[in-house]
């Protein structure tokens, strides 16, 4: 790696890093060093199971299905096909950050080239400035190869989505806000606990259907007393009674959790990722969805090929950033009051709609921004 440095600088290139080996043809047209991490996918966990090693080029499911082999699970990402270094650099939501915190919380070392090319090793006892910083620092501080994670004894869990009409829109907002309100509990049986995780609740509008939908992703972080029926903690929450066209919810594995997340969303086609967050406020919550709506008149005037405009709440507790190790990211201090993460997931195929949906998404985002009460 440090041979690929010097050359991005004699041939005055960017130099960046990659944990995929596709790239598309606006990458390779750029003057770009590009350092493939993806055959850095070592997944090895410790022999008594506290701890696994873990390559930062491998994605996720690479993780889960190891150590769903072993009884085993990290705080570690909710879709399979993500990246364990993006992820795990910028901080990291996780099914188990109720319990344990952020992903980037949770790891115990890294292994990283420094940007002179020798190897380094930071965690608490060694470079403990370089470990804090790499919790939630991005990749601004020398290339990560290598993350050892705390883990944790973790069997199959319960999850899935609710499929939902998008005329009940108005009802759904309504539940999450109620849901993300409810307080914390570290009491099993209380109806609310930190095993449960969500609700994420995604709108989509798919162009070629012409059709809008509402999928809301519900999870519990062990086996229920009764695995045939909900877990307390959902079946007494609001969306247990919500109309709703079908449900995915039952036990397995946590490889297979986060694959029904990724089928949402699959990789290989154009995308646009934007996100701001906000306060889980039934006035900015309702302002985020009717921007949304806006969009999907125009995007139905526009007529983008194979475009999927999705909506996608989620809640982030002031809690979970003190979980865990403390991080880099600055929240520690925040108020308690709960947040919410808006984002959009924009998925299309042809490169003539990209400058459209680049403005109109970060229109959405602004016209959100300007309505959320801060």
């Amino acid at each position: 790696m440090k041979e690929e440095s010097k050359l991005a600088r004699k041939k005055d290139c960017l130099l960046s890093v990659a944990v995929a080996t596709l790239l598309y043809p606006a990458q390779q047209a750029l003057r770009e060093v590009v350092i493939d991490l993806g055959l850095f996918c070592e997944v090895t966990p410790s022999e008594d199971g506290s701890t696994v090693v873990i390559g930062a080029g491998a994605k996720w499911m690479d993780v889960s299905s190891v150590l769903d082999e072993n009884g085993l699970a990290v705080v570690g990402g909710r879709d399979s096909a993500v990246g364990v270094g993006g992820l795990t650099l910028g901080g990291g939501l996780s099914f188990f950050s109720p319990r344990f915190g952020l992903v980037c919380s949770n790891i115990i070392s890294y292994e990283l080239v420094l940007a002179s090319g020798s190897i380094a090793t930071a965690s608490a006892s060694t470079n403990p400035d370089l470990w804090r910083a790499l919790k939630g620092g991005s990749n601004n501080f020398g290339i990560v190869t290598r993350f050892k994670a705390r883990s944790f004894p973790s069997s199959k869990i319960w999850s899935g989505f609710l499929y939902i009409l998008a005329s009940q829109a108005t009802k759904v907002l309504v539940v999450f806000h109620e849901c993300v309100n409810r307080v914390e509990s570290s009491d099993p049986n209380a109806t609310y606990n930190n095993h449960a995780a969500g609700p994420i609740t995604c709108f989509s509008y798919i162009q070629q259907l012409s059709f809008q939908i509402i999928a809301v992703n519900l999870v519990y972080t062990k086996i229920p007393e009764d695995e045939k029926k909900w877990p307390a903690c959902w079946k007494t929450s609001p969306f247990a009674s919500l109309w709703r066209l079908w449900n995915t919810c039952k036990v397995r594995t946590l490889s297979s959790a986060t694959d029904e997340m990724n089928a949402l969303n699959p990789p290989g086609r154009r995308q646009v990722f934007a996100t701001t967050t906000v306060k889980n406020d039934p006035a900015t919550l309702a302002a985020a969805h009717a921007a949304y709506g806006d969009a999907v008149a125009l995007i139905r005037h526009v007529n983008v090929k194979g475009m999927v405009w999705k909506l996608v709440l989620q809640p982030f507790l002031p809690d979970w950033v003190r979980k865990g190790d403390t991080n880099s990211l600055g929240l520690h201090d925040c108020a308690d009051e709960p947040l919410v993460i808006v984002s959009f997931t924009v998925n299309w195929d042809k490169s003539q709609d990209d400058e459209f949906i680049k403005t109109m998404t970060r229109h959405v985002v602004e016209q959100i921004e300007a309505a959320r009460k801060l």
